[in-house]
């Protein structure tokens, strides 16, 4: 439920979501494997 609203989030520029890499191009395009999580903006 929270990964849709990491997905706008990134969209928008305020985080990245980074991934483990599979090698599988529809993992990324899911995104399975999210690792953690980048802040881009300043708190």
């Amino acid at each position: 439920m929270i990964l849709p609203a990491l997905i706008r989030l990134e969209e928008q520029g305020v985080v990245t979501l980074v991934q483990a890499r599979t090698g599988d191009p529809m993992a990324e395009i899911l995104r399975e494997g999210v690792t953690h999580i980048e802040l881009r903006v300043p708190v």
